[in-house]
């Protein structure tokens, strides 16, 4: 069983193109559903084009596949989607709209307002952690920086790593001996 890069790296450019796509339609929609559940449909895309790409190996391999080949193919899908997905959401801070930090920053404070109502039924917030939790909000920094864009990288690579494991070991089917 000889494993091809290519077969996995086309579906990862495919994903991480799809990902940029999705990422400037909620854009073009708005800071709200930028930062909604629906920006979620990239990764979800990016699941199904990792595990496609483990059933296409199995399907051309005669329906065996290895663990280490399972887990290379998914993990390369979902680091060349994570290096685009991250692109995407840089060029939307600071190429397409540089003052989109400030909708960020809009949309997330209004979020964490919406939160603390919320939790305030379980939650006993004295005044003064109610000032703490806003003021530190507001401070906040919501550009998105090249050294943001490498952390979120580097830690999305983390995560798709243990997100391979599992789907590797799921789907992998090693041949009897």
């Amino acid at each position: 069983m000889v494993f091809l890069p290519h077969k996995a790296l086309v579906p990862g450019l495919a994903s991480g193109v799809l990902s940029v796509v999705i990422q400037l339609f909620l854009y073009g929609l708005g800071a709200n559903w930028y930062f909604s559940i629906w920006a979620l449909l990239p990764t979800l895309a990016m699941l199904v084009f990792s595990f496609a790409t483990i059933w296409r190996l199995k399907a051309v391999q005669g329906g065996l596949i290895g663990f280490q080949q399972a887990l290379f193919a998914t993990f390369t899908v979902m680091v060349v989607h994570a290096l685009f997905s991250v692109a995407g959401e840089w060029m939307v801070y600071n190429i397409i709209d540089p003052n989109f930090h400030l909708s960020a920053a809009e949309v997330k404070m209004k979020r964490i307002l919406e939160s603390m109502e919320t939790y305030s039924r379980w939650i006993d917030y004295s005044d003064g952690d109610k000032d703490e939790i806003i003021q530190t909000a507001q401070k906040a920094d919501y550009q998105f920086y090249f050294k943001n864009a490498l952390s979120k990288f580097l830690l999305a690579s983390i995560i798709y790593f243990l997100f391979a494991l599992i789907l590797a070991s799921i789907l992998k089917k090693e041949p009897r001996p």
